[in-house]
């Protein structure tokens, strides 16, 4: 199937796709719809992010909506109020012909604003699970004449902890209990078909398949070699006190980086975007701490171009639909393989090239591994850019400047890049004198620090990402790590000893004895010799001297019956 005709729809709803400019089906589009048109029963979708999930159960349901009837007709379940919002404008995008009216229920926002869009008669409901249970609760209205219930993303409402509310909600969905029934019994099931839409089949989504689906039909699109052949997938070894100047090095590298930078935690997410943005850099973040506004307003200014950096956690980014991202960057790995393939899906979309960068510090090269093995990806090991690299690439950037800039050259070079004004003759300099000039202007004075290291196993591959390699196979399981990065067990004795040598030469050259601790004791004269020593243990022991405890940390061994004293041998202190 190669076009929307062939998918059983309406030809105003065709009509109307043409104009809104869809012009083919995806894959996931193609398969999913014209079952999805015609089958009664439950259904379940898996399909990588950005491949038209939205619109695969979004068609479907605008064409078997009763437009008479003002009641809620067909309810989406999100996990995150992001990726509601966001469906809520596609969906609103795909019905303008029909005049079909959405309602967004999520917290953070005013109660009396979605309470009016339900009772003026919304035949779809896109909500977040908490907020909904509140207003079902208050019987502000009632979702028991549901068509159909759409479950995006349901693992991870399940990881938030929406089970309970996601049970109360399906069993909100039948009609009162008929004669017969018990009581107090529970429907895990809704009263309507249930849609479960994923990007991979998780044992989350497993469950859940079990628990709320009646054999359902399944569409898989399989994701194998989509990733990899449109997104570039780089992974750099970097100790993780060296990641934010890595990072740093990278955005430097990058005149057209437009894109997200991914951490676990909102801590972490806060401290990055107040570190780059002290360097600098003009970074917003997206995190749960934030106001629903603040992250209206985020989301609204990365889409228009206006901020091209935001730093985001797993769930404040899930579900965004933002085109033409050029990168992707995982600050840290995530536990979970799926999180991983989110993440990089964000990326890459619309037959688009994207890249990918993960900086892996020691800890993580396992869980790097584990990735690799179960996206079946092509993992590159990459080098963060050196400072001559970075300086290069000022120097290009520089240059194009220059050769583009009109009028005076000296005015427009004073006011561009604030030069100094001892640069008298600044026409009289070539061209290549004249950028170094410029490049030197715009070159951070702190730069000379960025001459680091970065690679803590300079160039070589992770013996984790060997495909030859085997646990066990390298006859051990390698060197033990101290509680730092990287740091190996000899190098902690190694730097011990060098700091007591370094001491030792500080006292001496202002003329001060070095404390006792720093001295090279002679063991030879401060402790007796052998026979001396023996001397002192006989006569310790005549005098009744107290005898040293076992090893074990036992008992004395008892006297002898006969007196005499015990034939084990001890010894006694000095």
């Amino acid at each position: 199937m190669s076009s929307f005709e062939d998918l059983g729809l309406s030809p105003e709803l065709i009509t109307h796709l043409e104009g809104i400019g869809f012009v083919a089906p995806t894959e996931i589009q193609t398969k999913a719809i014209p079952i999805l048109l015609k089958h009664e029963g439950d259904f379940i979708g898996l399909a990588a992010t950005g491949t038209g999930k939205t619109a695969a159960f979004g068609l479907p349901m605008i064409e078997q909506l009763d437009m008479s009837k003002k009641v809620p007709q067909a309810l989406i379940l999100s996990p995150t109020r992001e990726l509601a919002l966001q469906i809520v404008e596609q969906l609103k995008t795909l019905s303008t012909f029909k005049k079909m009216k959405v309602a967004a229920i999520y917290g953070g926002s005013s109660y009396r604003t979605q309470i009016d869009e339900v009772r003026r008669g919304a035949h779809v409901i896109v909500a977040t699970p908490g907020r909904l249970i509140d207003l079902l609760d208050q019987g502000v209205f009632h979702i028991r004449e549901l068509k159909t219930l759409v479950l995006d993303e349901a693992d991870e409402m399940i990881s938030m902890g929406f089970r309970d509310s996601l049970e109360e909600i399906l069993e909100q969905t039948h009609a009162e209990k008929q004669d017969g029934e018990e009581k107090g019994a529970k429907q895990r099931r809704a009263g309507c078909r249930t849609w479960l839409f994923s990007a991979t089949m998780s044992p989350a989504i497993k469950k859940i398949t079990s628990l709320y689906l009646n054999d359902p039909t399944l569409v898989e699109v399989q994701r194998k070699g989509n990733l990899s052949e449109q997104i570039t997938q780089l992974y750099f070894t970097v100790k993780e006190d060296l990641k934010l100047k890595a990072l740093t090095h990278l955005l430097d590298a990058l005149n057209d980086f437009y894109g997200i930078i991914f951490c676990e935690t909102k801590m972490k997410c806060a401290q990055i975007e107040q570190e780059l943005n002290k360097k600098g850099y003009h970074v917003e973040s997206l995190h749960g701490d934030k106001s629903q506004k603040e992250r209206e307003w985020t989301l609204k200014r990365f889409k228009n171009k206006d901020v091209k950096v935001i730093v985001a956690t797993d769930v404040a980014a899930r579900g965004l639909d933002i085109s033409d991202l050029t990168h992707v960057v995982n600050y840290s790995l995530p536990w979970d393989v799926e999180s991983y393939v989110h993440r990089i899906g964000r990326t890459g979309r619309n037959g688009k090239t994207g890249f990918s960068y993960t900086l892996v510090s020691p800890r993580e090269l396992s869980l790097l591994k584990t990735v690799q093995q179960k996206t079946k990806a092509n993992l590159i090991k990459g080098n963060i850019p050196t400072l001559a690299e970075v300086l290069n690439h000022k120097l290009k950037t520089a240059s194009e400047t220059i050769l583009n800039l009109k009028g005076g050259l000296k005015e427009s070079l004073k006011e561009s890049f604030k030069v100094s004004a001892e640069f008298q003759a600044l026409n009289d300099l070539t061209k290549e004198e004249l950028i170094f000039r410029v490049l030197a202007s715009k070159v951070d004075a702190s730069a000379s620090d960025y001459e680091v290291p970065f690679d803590f196993l300079n160039g070589r591959i992770p013996r984790e990402m060997d495909p030859n390699f085997k646990a066990g196979s390298y006859g051990s399981r390698g060197p033990r790590t101290d509680s730092r990065p990287g740091f190996m067990r000899g190098d902690r004795r190694r730097e011990r000893s060098n700091s007591i040598h370094f001491a030792k030469d500080r006292f001496a050259k202002r003329g001060e004895e070095a404390p006792t601790s720093f001295r090279d004791r002679d063991r030879s004269e401060e402790r007796p010799e052998r026979s001396e020593r023996s001397e002192r243990s006989e006569g310790r022991g005549e005098r009744g001297g107290f005898s040293r405890r076992p090893r074990s940390g036992g008992s004395m061994p008892p006297p002898r019956r006969d007196g005499a004293p015990s034939q084990r041998r001890t010894r006694t202190f000095e």
